[in-house]
């Protein structure tokens, strides 16, 4: 098909439904129950999160059932406005295990010249690309973890998202917002005295120990 030049220009999405997200926190944090309020959402599980709500579900136990979900959800009708792939580590490594079975070997390590790796970022960067283009809300959740930063002045402990890093590199430029989810106890308006109640915060601002952002400018 021949490229038509643009002759207006695309406006800024303001639409929640149609951004890309990634929510990352400790477990039993209310990842999937918060991505369940999301626009008609189609839940990808790598685990059984969707136990305690309503919701469409797929069960994704390989990385070929990741790539069939894909292809239907690009290629057929549906009426699902959002995908949610829940949790997203496990899916990496599903893709981890498929690039190894492929080349048979037990691993990424075992094939010269870096080949099985290469094999994992193609796969994994295609299959979120074909998602991405088809115009769906994305929304990506992790499992917390912390990794200790080295400095000339010592070192210091960051919060990132539980996904290895050759996935996290490919993932994070792709989504517009990454929020760290957790429960704060927060002072209960209008309560007498010091009552505190547990509520669940997000946070989007990025610091030296917290990996979150925000590519709208519109979160707080």
């Amino acid at each position: 098909m021949a490229i038509t030049l643009p002759t207006e220009k695309t406006k800024p999405k303001n639409d929640p439904s149609k951004l890309r997200w990634l929510f990352y926190a400790e477990p039993k944090t209310c990842k999937t129950t918060l991505a369940s309020g999301f626009k008609d959402p189609l839940f990808a599980i790598t685990e059984q999160s969707t136990e305690s709500i309503s919701a469409f579900s797929v069960e994704i136990k390989r990385w070929e059932d990741f790539q069939d979900l894909t292809k239907q959800l690009v290629t057929t009708k549906h009426d699902f406005k959002t995908v949610v792939v829940d949790v997203v580590d496990i899916l990496h490594r599903y893709c981890v295990k498929y690039a190894c079975d492929k080349l048979k070997i037990d691993h990424l390590s075992d094939a010269g010249f870096a080949k099985a790796y290469h094999l994992v970022d193609n796969e994994f960067e295609h299959y979120l690309n074909k998602l991405e283009m088809a115009g769906l809300g994305l929304i990506f959740t992790s499992h917390l973890t912390e990794k200790e930063v080295q400095t000339k002045n010592g070192s210091y402990t960051k919060i990132i998202p539980g996904l290895a890093p050759r996935g996290r590199a490919i993932l994070e430029p792709k989504v517009t917002v990454i929020g760290r989810i957790q429960w704060e106890k927060i002072k209960k308006q209008g309560a007498p005295g010091l009552v505190y109640e547990n509520k669940l915060v997000i946070d989007f601002k990025q610091t030296e120990s917290l990996l979150v952002g925000d590519r709208t400018g519109k979160l707080p």
